[in-house]
């Protein structure tokens, strides 16, 4: 089976805007935002692509992961909140989609045009410490 475009990030195979990873999991910013800093939390490794379908323990941590980066982003970003969505329809492998916010309302649903200067300019951003 190919490999996801998630899993080639993952892997390093391609390259991604990563701003937060450990041993199990990976945050990058999403190349086509809803808002400046939209960043997508995956397993690093494939465990499906429906999250309802995931083992618990795996659930739970991708969630305990996905909280760490709300928090992240929330810090180092000028937003009053973190928007949390679940689709699972774009890319087949389990993914949590964080969009920085500027108060209580549904993110746009059309993506923003940012440049690679600027995607790597707010990596930049969230990574400095």
């Amino acid at each position: 089976m190919e490999k996801s475009i998630f899993e080639k990030i993952a892997d390093r195979e391609i390259p991604g805007y990563i701003v937060w990873e450990d041993e199990e999991f990976m945050a990058f910013l999403d190349i086509n935002p809803l808002a400046r800093g939209h960043t997508l939390v995956i397993p690093k490794t494939n465990i499906g692509d429906y999250i309802f379908e995931i083992e618990k323990a795996q659930y739970l941590r991708l969630m305990t992961a996905s909280r760490k980066v709300a928090r992240l982003l929330k810090s180092k970003l000028e937003c009053e909140r973190v928007v949390m969505m679940i689709e699972g329809f774009e890319v087949p492998h389990v993914h949590i989609k964080l969009i920085p916010s500027q108060g209580i309302g549904t993110p746009s649903n059309k993506s923003l045009q940012l440049s690679e200067q600027e995607l790597k300019a707010i990596q930049k951003q969230i990574t400095s410490y």
